[in-house]
């Protein structure tokens, strides 16, 4: 604004000052509205409004000269144009159309100022001056529409990047933290359910620091997902990549699990079978999540067989359960809803797996319980 005094200021002295005085003030606003920061207060609009009214409220009123009409008139013009191009891109659509339409027509009647105040002037004349504001206001409006529209889809690229983190950290949480938690809790149920002698007394905390090390480790990652503001999971002192899990880990999750569960898998379904990384990643998710669920609902004690298996060109998977009906004694399981109730873990699961073109259920199976899966080993082809 201040930079556009001096331009604004020139032309004073050509013109009585008091009859200037008008279209130099409509000016002056213009020119400070078509500078007015995006996140100034108040907001574009009160500015862009009060700008479009002094020059519609001048221009049947101005009582000249001439002179000052046309080089006042540019610099109002210049300074409207950018209004109308900058009050498209106004948040609220309402708002937005209110201020486009006033600083439009503003900008549309303008040129009337000084063809209304010319002896001779025909309607022809006041028309053509009408219609080049109206093609200069046509043209701005477009652009402003233009990066209005590429506003909006970065803020939808923002908006849907953000919703994509916050549910890969509630997939993480729910996936990994929720498993190894679930699991630290029945441990330390199972241990208070009778006399531990002292070495299986140590061999269960050994299990429950070993399953808590896995969730800080989990967690850890998840928090320095969140910190990183490009989404890498890089946090200041380390860069850790992206953890992928897959089928080689199953025997792991499942000799966590206890000596009650057996993991099932043919030669050419085991850790070396060739499958995309997602669908390796969503087969572990669902292992995890079906052990789970288990442990919440079975209990440790129940028999547990996880199979992997080959059938094609696609890898079925399923995870069953006795219902804890094997078990020698109590067994320790969460006192929680009924298993169909246990949160939103098979819902995105069974998205998950429909997205690569698979399938998932999850019913019972007399007298436990049976998650299966079916899914492509390459969903790209």
């Amino acid at each position: 604004m201040l930079a556009a005094l001096p331009a604004v200021l020139l032309p004073v002295s050509s013109v009585p000052a008091l009859k200037a005085l008008p279209v130099v003030v409509t000016a002056a606003v213009a020119a400070a509205a078509a500078c007015w920061p995006r996140s100034g207060r108040p907001p574009l609009a009160g500015p862009a409004a009060l700008a479009a009214v002094l020059s519609l409220l001048l221009d049947p009123l101005y009582p000249g000269p001439i002179s000052a009409a046309g080089l006042w008139g540019l610099i109002e013009a210049t300074a409207l144009t950018v209004l109308v191009g900058r009050a498209v891109r106004i948040p609220d659509a309402r708002t937005a159309a209110a201020v486009t339409a006033l600083t439009g027509t503003a900008l549309v009647l303008l040129p009337l100022r000084l063809s209304l105040h010319q002896p001779g002037k025909q309607l022809a004349d006041h028309l053509v001056g009408a219609a080049m504001g109206l093609l200069v206001a046509v043209v701005a409006g477009g652009i402003g529409l233009y990066l209005r529209t590429l506003d909006t889809r970065r803020v939808r690229a923002i908006a849907e990047a953000q919703r994509e983190q916050r549910l890969s950290v509630a997939r993480d949480l729910h996936d990994f933290v929720a498993h190894e938690v679930t699991g630290i809790v029945l441990e330390a149920q199972g241990g208070q359910l009778g006399e531990t002698d002292p070495a299986e007394a140590k061999a269960l905390l050994a299990r429950i620091e070993a399953a808590g090390l896995r969730a800080l480790d989990s967690m850890d990652r998840t928090v320095s997902t969140l910190r990183d503001p490009d989404g890498t999971g890089a946090a200041p002192d380390r860069a850790p990549s992206p953890r992928r899990h897959g089928l080689a880990e199953l025997a792991e999750v499942v000799e966590r699990f206890g000596p009650t569960a057996r993991l099932e898998a043919g030669a050419d379904s085991g850790p070396d079978a060739a499958a995309a990384p997602e669908v390796e990643e969503a087969v572990h998710r669902l292992v995890v999540e079906a052990l789970t669920n288990v442990r919440r609902h079975a209990g440790t004690g129940a028999a547990v067989t996880v199979r992997v298996e080959r059938d094609g060109e696609r890898l079925r998977v399923s995870v069953h359960d006795d219902g804890g009906g094997a078990a020698s004694g109590p067994a320790p399981r969460l006192r929680r809803r009924h298993r169909g109730a246990g949160g939103l873990g098979l819902a995105e699961l069974t998205a998950r797996v429909e997205a690569l073109g698979g399938t998932l259920s999850a019913a019972p199976a007399a007298p436990g319980w049976t998650t299966t899966a079916v899914l492509p080993l390459d969903p790209g082809r």
